[in-house]
């Protein structure tokens, strides 16, 4: 049984391109304040659109989510039920299980992320780099990656064939390409034949799938409402914040600034500080985690989900990053899954070690040149 989300699905799903081609930046710089003050006045606006629309944007929190979910399963006369959900929806069912602990028999969280979580942390994608970093120097003794993508920025040209780089906007698309450990093979290649060849067209196609991304995925409404409502703190500082880490870390500040640098434009309503932090729940829970989860890294379930959770067992699973059912091995980790949710035990035995494969499966190198005349088409669409 699916429930779809409040503001999210059916007729009152909040969509603005307004915000989506904000978002994108102005003068090929994501992260200048020209670019966050100018998402954050289509936030305001958009914000108000909905108001003069009829909508009560204080109603569509995660806990107003989650109550639709139990009203559900009142209306289906199901005694408990199991849940089931990955990265943001990982929150949901921790905070459905702080509210409704009766209603649930187990819960499976796959990529956990635990109160005050919702923003990404620079430091520790940079140990995810490390991690990305030693592995591939067992396969390749000589070469670095992390050497490769601080030359690529320290020497990145203003334009490839006549494309305007942005090296923020790489950043993130960056950022979100290494959500899969293949995908990440493939990225790391573009930047090796930035780095070693001065060539950026692999790059360039990573600023440009990230312009299509944000295009595409225009819901910013139902991400403000429901995830400020949880994890914003209205008397912080985020620009400034994040913005430290910008000459710190390879990836910067990345998606967090695009994200949190115009979250005071939303206004957001806040849930009871009771479910802002992380307590206490007994139930039963599996959490299945990544070791190179750049989102939603493993140890902050570790450390902060694992000790609350009497009842709950992690399962970390190596070499996988935060998209792990979409990787290898689907059909034993499905299993492992169903059996949980059948018996309450973990059984990882069908679920064997996987190495990293850094050969690229595809060049987006290649694909930029191949389809150059495609690239020009798109590049003036979005």
């Amino acid at each position: 049984v699916m429930v779809g989300y409040r503001g999210a699905d059916g007729n009152s799903a909040f969509k603005s391109k307004k915000i989506s081609k904000a978002i994108k930046g102005r003068n090929h710089q994501i992260f200048s304040d020209e670019s966050l003050d100018n998402s954050k006045l289509k936030v305001k606006e958009f914000a108000e659109e909905l108001k003069q629309k009829g909508f009560n944007i204080k109603k569509y929190t995660m806990l107003d989510v989650i109550d639709d979910i139990e009203y559900t399963r009142k209306a289906l006369e199901m005694p408990k039920i199991n849940l089931y959900s990955v990265s943001y929806g990982t929150r949901v069912a921790l905070l459905y299980s702080y509210k409704y602990p009766n209603s649930i028999n187990r819960s499976v969280m796959v990529g956990a992320n635990p109160p005050g979580h919702f923003m990404l942390f620079a430091d520790k994608t940079e140990q995810i780099l490390n991690k990305y970093d030693s592995l591939y120097k067992i396969q390749n003794p000589r070469i670095s990656i992390k050497e490769a993508m601080k030359k690529t920025y320290a020497n990145m040209p203003k334009r490839w064939s006549g494309f305007r780089l942005d090296a923020d906007k790489i950043k993130v698309g960056t950022f979100l390409f290494i959500f899969e450990v293949d995908n990440a093979a493939t990225v790391f290649d573009a930047y090796f034949k930035a780095a070693n060849k001065d060539d950026y067209s692999g790059l360039y196609l990573i600023q440009l799938l990230f312009d299509i991304a944000m295009s595409k995925n225009n819901l910013w409404g139902d991400m403000l409402s429901k995830g400020l409502s949880a994890d914003f703190e209205p008397n912080k500082n985020y620009r400034t914040d994040f913005k430290s880490y910008d000459k710190t870390t390879i990836l910067g500040p990345n998606i967090s600034l695009l994200l949190w640098g115009l979250a005071d434009g939303w206004n957001p309503s806040l849930i009871p500080e009771e479910y802002r932090k992380v307590r206490k729940s007994d139930t039963q829970t599996l959490i299945l985690s990544g070791n190179m989860d750049n989102s939603t890294p493993t140890d902050f379930a570790t450390e902060k989900l694992l000790p609350n959770l009497p009842n709950g067992h992690q399962v970390v699973l190596q070499d996988y990053s935060h998209n792990m059912i979409d990787n290898y091995q689907q059909e034993q980790i499905k299993a492992m899954i169903a059996y949980y949710f059948k018996t309450g035990a973990v059984d990882k035995s069908q679920i064997k070690y996987q190495p990293i494969d850094f050969k690229p499966k595809r060049s987006l190198n290649k694909m930029a040149k191949l389809g150059y005349p495609i690239l020009v088409v798109l590049n003036w669409i979005y």
